[in-house]
């Protein structure tokens, strides 16, 4: 997670965040620890999104919004699901989608734009595939800095090596000055 909460970029205050898969291992025959990227409140802090598995539902809960895949080693599919905290603030709402490939490669990307959250796959970089539909924040959350993250959700793996390069566009970090 980044240090510092990040602005949006121009008039929609728009915070994205794409990462490319550079390698992937499988680790035995079943689902693979997965990769989630994730936009927290400015005063959120590790150990505030720090979960086991176990708990993974808070973390969910915890965060402005969150995007992950899941992958089983013995299948060519690659599932995605969406948490972002509801346009009324009372919960959380839920989105999935899937395809026909296995993310070992390829791009997953977290979007805040005009007080909309959206998450994006992608095969190569070049066409995109929306998972869901983009999803609006509460009044409180459109526009102000947030942090950006990445975490693992293990799934009981022991083991997991996901390389990737992270690409952030914002309107820049804001700096505590204390």
């Amino acid at each position: 997670m980044t240090k510092n909460a990040h602005n949006g970029e121009g008039d929609a205050a728009t915070i994205d965040i794409t990462v490319e898969y550079i390698s992937r291992t499988m680790f035995g025959t079943a689902y693979e620890a997965a990769l989630a990227l994730f936009f927290a409140n400015a005063d959120s802090t590790a150990l505030d999104l720090t979960t086991n598995d176990n708990d993974y539902g808070q973390f969910e809960s915890n965060v402005v919004a969150t995007v992950r895949d899941k992958i089983h080693a013995n299948m060519d599919h690659v599932w995605f699901s969406k948490h972002t905290q509801s346009a009324d603030g009372t919960g959380i709402e839920y989105e999935s989608g899937s395809d026909n490939y296995k993310m070992v490669s390829g791009f997953l990307r977290l979007r805040r734009e005009d007080g909309f959250v959206s998450a994006f796959h992608s095969m190569n970089g070049a066409l995109w595939r929306e998972i869901g539909a983009p999803a609006e924040l509460p009044e409180d959350l459109k526009r102000i800095p947030l942090k950006i993250g990445m975490r693992i959700k293990r799934d009981y793996k022991t083991s997991y090596h996901i390389e990737v390069r992270p690409s952030i566009t914002c309107g820049g970090e804001v700096h505590d000055h204390h």
